[in-house]
């Protein structure tokens, strides 16, 4: 996928951490066509039914206080089946696959600015 495919695509991120959410705003901002915040899986969720068809991809914290990142990731397929969604954790990444039966894209943190973009353009393609 080239730069310019990137930044016709639109993300959904959620973390209920402040400065992650900035961070990550500017990160993809550079890369992405838009990017939506959500401090938490029901704001997402809300944000989410009101756009789904906007959203090219939906990235998204596991551990959130109200709704986890998994609770989420069901909810969100439940929408659309289709969905491509990637879920960050500090978490070991098959601990989540055996404990949840978790078959979303997962990408460990913390990773390299350049690591993480790496995998959102190989899980786009």
């Amino acid at each position: 996928m080239t730069a310019e495919e990137l930044k016709e695509l639109s993300i959904l991120f959620v973390d209920d951490e402040s400065m992650q959410r900035m961070l990550m705003d500017k990160i993809l901002s550079k890369s992405f066509k838009s990017v939506d915040m959500a401090e938490d899986g029901i704001k997402a969720l809300e944000v989410y039914r009101e756009n789904s068809n906007k959203y090219d991809l939906v990235i998204t914290d596991f551990t959130m206080p109200k709704m986890n990142g998994w609770e989420l990731v069901q909810s969100i397929l439940d929408i659309n089946p289709e969905q491509k969604i990637v879920i960050l954790t500090a978490n070991d990444p098959m601990e989540l696959k055996e404990d949840y039966g978790c078959t979303a894209n997962i990408i460990r943190k913390p990773f390299k600015r350049q690591e993480g973009i790496t995998s959102l353009v190989e899980l786009l393609s």
